[in-house]
């Protein structure tokens, strides 16, 4: 958030998670920020840009150790919705 205002940008959005893998051996994310401009690499920041697309939102409240459950509540939310996770799509 700091880079970002460093470049004068206020957020346009809710700070979000991007993941590219979930497993026990590999959970590997990035966080990101919506923006109504470019924003220039500063540091460990870099500018990014998703598709358009359908998405899933949830908020977990509780401890570390509740995490693991309260994913599985979701994906199972996700399914039973009639979705498909992006990540189930080869």
């Amino acid at each position: 958030m700091a880079a970002v205002a460093a470049q004068g940008i206020a957020p346009a959005g809710p700070v979000f998670s991007h993941h590219f893998k979930m497993d026990p051996e590999i959970f590997d994310f990035e966080v990101g920020v919506p923006v109504p401009k470019a924003v220039s690499p500063a540091g460990r920041v870099s500018p990014g840009e998703l598709p358009s697309r359908t998405v899933a939102r949830t908020v977990y409240h509780g401890p570390y150790e509740g995490l693991g459950a309260a994913w599985g509540e979701f994906d199972a939310w996700i399914a039973g919705s009639g979705h498909i996770a992006a990540s189930a799509i080869p």
